[in-house]
């Protein structure tokens, strides 16, 4: 990171951010092609899981290559300038890799609702439709490693 003064060092500092975020983006490749998509996610032991369809192109790439990248970010707010050059970005963001595998274990799918459910929702508790945790396919993403960033 170019910007050590920005870097956020400690995990809680990186986990404040994350629970700030609203979306995931989610970087694939294959075949030397990138792929990019945002996603509803939940987070817990460094562990990113998201919600998709049975059937697509995510699912195709995991089972490619299953080495991923991600990014979000926590809060973000233009700060205007005097002139277009003096424009800036107070930020808040989160950057890493990880290693992307589909969840077929039913509490383990449960769990992963779970964590979604807490990110977007201030309840503790939920419960699902057997049918419907049958149905859902869950991928989770191990975290290799990531970083924090903050403007002051």
């Amino acid at each position: 990171m170019r910007r050590k003064d920005r870097k956020v060092v400690s995990k809680e500092g990186i986990e404040d951010i994350i629970g700030k975020a609203e979306v995931l983006r989610v970087a694939f490749a294959n075949d030397n092609k990138p792929y990019i998509v945002p996603v509803n996610f939940g987070y817990q032991n460094n562990t990113f899981y998201f919600h998709c369809a049975s059937e697509g192109k995510k699912l195709e790439m995991i089972k490619n290559n299953s080495c991923v990248a991600f990014e979000l970010e926590g809060k973000i707010e233009l700060v205007k300038g005097e002139i277009p050059c003096e424009f800036t970005m107070a930020y808040e963001s989160v950057l890493g890799t990880g290693t992307a595998s589909i969840v077929y274990d039913t509490q383990e799918k449960i769990f992963g609702l779970n964590q979604i459910m807490k990110q977007y929702s201030e309840a503790e508790q939920f419960e699902y439709k057997k049918d419907l945790v049958n149905r859902i396919v869950i991928v989770k993403i191990a975290v290799d490693e990531m970083t924090g960033k903050k403007s002051k």
